[in-house]
């Protein structure tokens, strides 16, 4: 098990008691709610990047790692490729080029599932519903208003992502699909 995905374990249970201190005090306190609910959208997000990047970086040190595109390696790992003195090309992994989440999924399924990743499941959608509003948090040019409906959508939405990821590659289901939203934490004051 690699760091990155230890880190996506830990972010995604995060992620997961953030959303249920965002229930408990929702209607006491909408402040704290919201404060709770972004908390939850950008650990739930950092989890999904987490666990694509400890997949990538999987195959991109594999001995097999060679039988794949070169350009979809990088982009996998998010980096640059080099012209080489002699002519040929390698991934500089020093050198970070950023590649869009939703594209990293679908071209890591692609190569390591061997077929591609079928985009009109609802849960598609409703990540990039998810990722988008990450991304206006982010990129923030105004406050960006949150629903815990919102939230539980996206979370729910990058489990079911990375449950079809792990099936169509490991052949097993996402460890943490069969938990729900339910969080295996409990620091914080649920109301």
């Amino acid at each position: 098990m690699t760091g990155a995905h230890e880190a996506g374990e830990r972010y995604l249970d995060e992620a997961k008691r953030f959303l249920e201190l965002a229930k408990g005090c929702e209607g006491s306190d909408p402040e704290g709610a919201t404060a709770y609910l972004r908390a939850a959208l950008l650990l739930g997000a950092a989890s999904l990047e987490a666990f694509i990047a400890s997949i990538a970086a999987e195959f991109a040190d594999a001995p097999s790692a060679s039988n794949y595109s070169l350009v979809a390696m990088a982009m996998l790992v998010e980096s640059e490729i080099e012209l080489n003195a002699d002519g040929t090309h390698t991934i500089n992994r020093a050198a970070l080029k950023m590649s869009r989440l939703a594209d990293r999924i679908v071209v890591a399924y692609r190569l390591f599932a061997g077929r591609p990743y079928d985009r009109s499941q609802s849960s598609w959608g409703q990540l990039n519903e998810g990722l988008a509003l990450r991304n206006d948090i982010v990129h923030a040019r105004e406050l960006v208003p949150l629903t815990v409906r919102d939230v539980e959508r996206f979370l729910q939405a990058a489990i079911q992502t990375l449950d079809t990821v792990f099936r169509g590659i490991y052949r097993r289901p996402f460890p943490a699909a069969g938990a729900k939203l339910d969080s295996r934490l409990d620091f914080g004051v649920a109301d």
